[in-house]
């Protein structure tokens, strides 16, 4: 696969990093240890199944350049995100609720994470929506339970991503009817 090599071969440690960040969104890394939760980030998240099936399924709508995906006119950009629960058939109608209740809160944490992951603002003007393995939510729908960011002044350095942007975490199989779509 290309993206690797070229990721493999022509990325500094800048680059590096902020290609981890774009891709684990959702993992807050502390700028004065990042590079030792880099080597973390890598074994734990780098190598997941969305980003990699991701990376296979869209090969020929990847931008080499950004790393990005587009498809109809909207740059989408593969993650590693996906929540690990699961809604089996024999569960009582009480067990769904429950488990229903815990990937709710799972994708509420996931995405403030992202909305308040400073690491990758840059990054979430330049796409529409990321790509997941499971998930399917609007970031602007989270956004009023995220306390350190829903006052915050325009006119103040520190401009959020979601005051202007309205971000979509889809899921794989989503974007590929949507590319089949066009």
């Amino acid at each position: 696969m290309g993206i690797l090599k070229q990721i493999y071969s022509d990325f500094d440690d800048d680059d590096f990093l902020l290609f981890c960040n774009r891709i684990t969104p959702h993992v807050l890394i502390k700028e004065e240890d990042g590079f030792l939760q880099v080597d973390e980030l890598i074994i734990t998240e780098f190598i997941k199944s969305p980003w990699i099936s991701t990376l296979m399924a869209l090969q020929k709508e990847i931008d080499e350049e950004s790393l990005l995906i587009k498809v109809n006119k909207q740059d989408y950009l593969p993650s590693t995100i996906s929540h690990t629960y699961t809604i089996p058939g024999t569960y009582t109608v009480f067990q769904r609720r429950q488990a229903q209740a815990t990937i709710e809160a799972t994708i509420s944490d996931i995405v403030i994470k992202i909305i308040n992951n400073k690491n990758i603002y840059k990054e979430l003007y330049k796409i529409d929506n990321i790509i997941t393995g499971n998930i399917n939510a609007s970031l602007k729908n989270y956004i009023h339970k995220v306390t350190d960011n829903k006052d915050i002044n325009n006119d103040k350095e520190g401009y959020h991503i979601m005051d202007i942007k309205n971000v979509e975490l889809i899921d794989l199989e989503k974007t590929l009817t949507r590319r089949d779509e066009q």
